[in-house]
């Protein structure tokens, strides 16, 4: 996916700064377009998300100044609209019933969940600022408070699940259709662990040698991605659902990498970053 300055499009890219990885190598190299999905009315947009469908969402500008949660269908842009007294705001993800998780803001932020028009204040129930990052097909929402604790939203109850992770903070990035919830916590000297939460129970992933780790997404396999400290660099991750780990390594010459979502055919998509070469001295 490839966001424009001037407009949120669609797009498949496979450079130098994006990467695909899959099981196996396609028979035959497709060919992709981008479209541009357009605003609200400003000057910028944002794609977040995308279902089955094509429905898309994420932020737009609009003519009045604000980012505005969008949704675009069938070559037009919606307004998905924010909770009350609230004035900007941004959609994250859709499900294929159409629901959108999302947070907006003025001043506080407030998660929500958008079904139909009819939203959701995740907020209020947590009594906290809070912010959304995934949803599944069940219209269960996860992400964490302005605090840094972990959230899931199920059935019109919210739940702070930090105490069950523990830790000085806790995010939760996505949660597949098992309910399984993936993100990362902190410890008190400032370490960084990657999770799995499933059922009350948090089960931390493990590292490459030392240093911080983050999952970032899950299939409904419960194959894990994210990225992971190796000889001081971030690499990209793969933790299958049976155990171990898997690092994904980096371009040539590269600095930086992480793998941000999988899908449940095992492909993976993230960033890759090439640093400039260092100058004799």
């Amino acid at each position: 996916m490839c966001t424009l300055k001037t407009a949120a499009s669609i797009v498949v890219l496979t450079a130098s700064a994006s990467l695909v990885l899959t099981a196996s190598p396609p028979a035959m190299a497709q060919s992709y377009i981008i479209t541009e999905l357009g605003t609200l009315g400003g000057t910028y947009s944002e794609a977040r998300g995308i279902n089955d469908a094509g429905q898309v969402v994420g932020m737009s500008h609009n003519s009045g100044g604000d980012d505005r949660p969008a949704l675009w269908e069938n070559g037009l842009v919606f307004d998905v609209g924010v909770l009350s007294g609230d004035d900007e705001g941004k959609a994250f993800d859709i499900n294929e019933a159409g629901q959108i998780a999302g947070h907006s803001w003025n001043g506080t932020r407030g998660a929500f969940l958008d079904d139909g028009g009819t939203k959701t204040d995740i907020s209020t129930l947590l009594l906290a600022s809070t912010e959304a990052t995934d949803l599944n097909e069940d219209g269960e929402v996860v992400g964490y408070t302005t605090g840094l604790r972990a959230f899931v939203y199920s059935e019109g109850a919210a739940t702070d699940i930090h105490a069950d992770i523990g830790g000085v903070y806790s995010l939760a990035y996505a949660i597949n259709n098992s309910g399984q919830i993936v993100g990362s916590w902190e410890n008190s000297s400032g370490d960084v662990f990657a999770f799995v939460y499933n059922d009350g129970t948090k089960t931390d992933l493990g590292g490459f040698g030392g240093g911080d780790h983050e999952a970032t997404d899950i299939n409904d396999d419960g194959d894990v991605v994210g990225y992971a400290t190796v000889g001081g660099n971030q690499h990209p991750v793969l933790w299958p659902a049976g155990g171990g780990g898997q690092d994904l390594g980096l371009l040539s010459g590269g600095l930086y990498g992480r793998a941000r979502a999988i899908n449940n055919a095992g492909q993976m998509v993230g960033d890759l970053r090439r640093h400039a070469p260092r100058l004799p001295v």
